[in-house]
């Protein structure tokens, strides 16, 4: 990719539900990469995956989708 990570790299996997657009998401990156570069974070030494799944893909305990079962309201709906 042209440059050299350091050993201070961070890794930031977010994970979300379905439906923020690309614009959302970029802004999101360039958020993230201000405000750790005000923590001392090199933006070279910034990785992010951003991970998007549906309300069917998330249990919070007791091994039970409480968006499915109706225990928790679906962020966005």
């Amino acid at each position: 990719m042209g440059f050299e990570r350091t050993s201070g790299t961070v890794i930031v996997h977010i994970f979300s539900q379905r439906g923020r657009s690309t614009e959302d998401k970029q802004l999101a990156y360039r958020t993230l990469a201000q405000q750790l570069a005000e923590a001392g974070v090199d933006g070279k030494d910034l990785f992010v995956s951003y991970f998007e799944n549906g309300p069917e893909d998330w249990s919070f305990a007791d091994g039970r989708a409480q968006y499915i079962e109706g225990d928790l309201p679906i962020p966005g709906r």
